[in-house]
């Protein structure tokens, strides 16, 4: 019998809860530690998840579920291709066997086997992607031909799953920590990672829990852990051990912590001058918590360092100057961001267009344009492109422009250009450059998004960790829906590489949107935006108080949002 340990925990584990069990039969696999038994058949259908301290049977069993399965945009192989539709095509798993602490699973039709590999400990059961396994024979140029394959990297996975399990409906189901509980049991599938992609999708009696790897995000590494134990919080204690095994925010210990619950006095302009009138007014209110705006400090972070206000001669010594004030009262100052989006009247904007600024929609021209043009010819019928007026711009090169209207019918083109906005330099571009419309946020439409695969946004974390280390204790990331899709990869990426560079660990985190790995950061939910007062309890009811049900369904409390005088 072999024991796995999860690479790079150093975490000891015992024979009796680490392990990957003898299979029942020849052909069966079974995953177990001392709460649950999973089984899955040769055939890689599904056939039980028991929990072994009452015995039941979680799975709902009438439907054949199997294990795993894989997506590809269409058939590659040069002769299945023809037989086939050439459609977007999830291809089930047929066949799974175990050899040690890994997992070989192949497919209908894909001419792979995917390899997984597996670890238990006595919290959980860790499944991971290791590779996707290919033979000669996999994508050759002909049938008879083995020597000549397809030109092109195999195989052409888009989305693999993992896992996937069709969980008996309890009465409690979490949308956002992907967990199934009631008084007593729970089960618990839980991404590793803001790349791996989790789900709980609704069916008839049960709800089939799901992991996938996604090309986009990552597919070799991306893992997720299946959990199982008693009803209501049990199940808390093995996401903690998940959190300190695979070292993610510690989203269990900050709702644990009584601050999470506690009212937040939101500053407003807060600055040396009237730090003190602030504190006063907050220790009148018994607030412990009082949360401030980054632009209170400095001006806008663009990663090249922290320009700081005025108001704090000193920098970074007079920002932790009168934090400690704050902190002498017995209240934790608290940081809110924007960290997906800057303004448009940002140096990452005037005098040249940054290169890691966001395009919603790519184009390309298909005539040259002179920098006097106010005509903008492309390829691409601009059809889905923006019409709201402050988000119709362009971006060519360095230079920002905007449009008044579009064709949808060839020539394709932009009208109504005007050139140079934004202090950019009105250029000349030749047939063929390619650009795009800038993706500006919805919120005021002063704001442009960033590339979210580029090194910009950990150069603005580094600032944003810096301006931290001043005395902050927790945070608020606003604007966190400012990313493109999958947003269930961005949203919760762009929060983390924020987050790993603030030290000390934030208590506890808020944010204007959340997805699945979020629930590790955001303790408290979200706070609404700002309701004023002959509104504010009619808007209570209506936002905030209609989603508190759903948050204690994730055992996390709700923020009843922002009440501005």
């Amino acid at each position: 019998m072999k024991t796995t340990l999860v690479a790079g925990l150093g975490v000891s584990l015992s024979l009796a809860t680490a392990l990957v069990s003898s299979v029942a039969n020849a052909e069966d696999v079974v995953v177990e530690n001392s709460r649950f038994r999973l089984v899955i058949g040769g055939d890689a259908i599904v056939k039980s998840l028991v929990h072994k301290a009452t015995n039941e049977e979680l799975l709902e069993l009438r439907d054949p579920i199997p294990f795993c399965s894989v997506t590809q945009d269409r058939p590659y192989n040069n002769e299945i291709k023809l037989a086939h539709l050439n459609a977007r095509t999830t291809y089930p798993a047929n066949r799974l066997r175990r050899e040690g602490d890994r997992i070989f699973v192949g497919f209908e039709i894909a001419p792979y086997d995917a390899e997984l590999s597996v670890s238990v400990t006595d919290d959980y059961a860790k499944f991971e992607l290791v590779d996707f396994i290919l033979t000669p024979q996999s994508y050759p140029l002909s049938p008879t031909s083995s020597k000549r394959p397809l030109d092109f990297t195999a195989p052409p996975v888009e989305e693999f799953r993992f896992m996937q399990l069709p969980v008996k409906n309890r009465r409690n189901f979490g949308d956002w920590i992907n967990v199934l509980w009631d008084d007593k049991a729970s089960v618990g599938v839980m991404a590793t990672s803001p790349r791996t992609q989790v789900g709980g999708e609704r069916r008839n009696g049960y709800r089939l829990m799901w992991a996938d790897a996604i090309r986009v995000a990552k597919l070799r590494g991306s893992s997720a852990v299946l959990a199982v134990d008693a009803g209501g919080e049990a199940i808390l204690d093995r996401i903690d051990a998940m959190e300190r095994d695979f070292g993610l925010p510690r989203g269990v210990a900050s709702r644990r912590n009584p601050l999470t619950k506690a009212s937040i006095f939101s500053a407003s302009d807060f600055d040396p001058d009237n730090a003190d009138r602030h504190i006063e007014l907050a220790k009148r209110g018994g607030f412990k918590l009082m949360l401030m705006s980054l632009r209170h400090f400095c001006t806008t972070i663009t990663g090249d360092g922290i320009v700081y206000s005025p108001k704090y001669p000193n920098g970074a010594a007079d920002v932790a100057k009168v934090l400690a004030k704050v902190h002498k009262a017995g209240i934790l100052p608290g940081l809110h961001i924007l960290h997906t989006h800057i303004p448009l009247t940002s140096t990452l904007v005037k005098g040249g267009a940054d290169r890691r600024l966001l395009l919603r929609e790519m184009y390309t021209l298909s005539r040259p344009l002179g920098p006097g043009d106010d005509t903008v010819y492309v390829d691409e019928n601009p059809q889905n492109a923006e019409q709201s007026e402050k988000c119709r711009l362009l971006k060519f090169g360095r230079e920002v422009m905007s449009y008044e209207g579009f064709t949808v019918e060839p020539p394709y083109r932009f009208t109504g250009v005007k050139r140079g906005l934004f202090e950019t330099p009105a250029a000349a571009y030749e047939e063929g450059t390619i650009g795009g419309t800038l993706w500006i946020t919805e919120y005021g439409g002063n704001s442009v998004y960033l590339k979210q695969d580029s090194d910009l946004l950990d150069k603005i974390a580094g600032d944003v960790g810096e301006l931290w280390k001043a005395g902050m204790r927790f945070i608020y990331f606003d604007g966190s829906e400012g990313v493109p899709p999958p947003f269930g990869y961005h949203v919760p990426n762009a929060q983390y590489r924020v987050w790993k560079r603030l030290d000390p660990e934030p208590i506890f985190g808020e944010g204007a949107a959340k997805s699945h790995f979020s629930w590790h950061m955001l303790g408290g939910a979200n706070a609404f935006d700002i309701f004023y007062p002959e509104v504010f309890k009619e808007k209570i009811d209506e936002y905030p108080a209609a989603e508190a049900p759903l948050m204690k369904l994730n055992f996390t409390r709700v923020d009843f949002g922002w009440w501005a005088f």
